[in-house]
């Protein structure tokens, strides 16, 4: 009897240590997957970037070396998928008085503003959002970004130059992401310092262009299973 227990003994401090020791492993190798996925060089793994496809080369390298298969769909793991359309600003450009305004830090276009070409010589509307807040200040349902793109297509112009001269935040900016339908116009918003250096008068000659584009990516699933 004595013999059993301490053969027990044996074989329970032995399993320990092995499941302590497959512990560190299985730790070890935890960590060396999160370095890698979390390592600067993999860009966030962003969808469409070169570090996700280093991500995805990865995995299917550990998927494989631990025993998963792929799908039938899928056979070498990867899953791809479109993600949905952004808009870049391919060029931009804006001159007053042949002076050029600086992109972004001066001017920048709306997410829905047309391509083409606005200058002085044909009409160019110069419209001012304090003066549309302010028209809109008691209602309650009033939504800035949205009440503006439908206002603005119903001007009929070769070019917009919005303007706030007002001291309410309108918070407008160039958004990617915003999918709603380019205007027949480029319609561009000149902030706060550059308006009142070289936009005092409404009047003075600008021209301008603006070039927007939407694009697509590609991302990546990575797809194993364990039968």
């Amino acid at each position: 009897m004595k013999r059993i227990l301490i053969f027990c003994c044996v074989f329970y401090f032995s399993a320990q240590a092995q499941k302590n020791k497959t512990d560190l492993s299985d730790i070890s190798a935890l960590k060396q997957h999160i370095q890698f996925l979390a390592d600067d060089k993999l860009e966030g793994r962003r969808t469409g970037t070169k570090g996700e496809k280093l991500a995805s080369d990865y995995l299917v390298k550990e998927f494989k070396k631990a025993g998963l298969k792929p799908i039938n769909v899928y056979p070498d793991f990867i899953q791809p998928f479109e993600l949905k359309e952004e808009k870049i600003i391919i060029s931009a450009t804006f001159f007053v008085n042949d002076i050029p305004l600086i992109l972004q830090e001066d001017f920048f276009p709306m997410s829905w503003s047309g391509n083409g070409t606005f200058t002085h010589s044909k009409e160019v509307i110069v419209y001012d959002v304090a003066e549309f807040i302010k028209e809109n200040e008691n209602n309650p349902h009033f939504d800035l970004k949205p009440a503006l793109y439908d206002r603005l297509k119903k001007i009929n112009a070769s070019g917009i130059i919005l303007i706030n001269t007002g001291s309410s935040e309108d918070n407008l900016a160039f958004e990617k992401n915003d999918n709603s339908p380019s205007l027949s116009v480029p319609v561009v918003y000149v902030k706060e310092k550059a308006r009142k250096q070289h936009l005092e008068n409404p009047s003075a000659p600008v021209t301008g262009n603006v070039q927007i584009k939407k694009i697509s990516r590609t991302g990546h699933n990575v797809i194993g299973y364990i039968d």
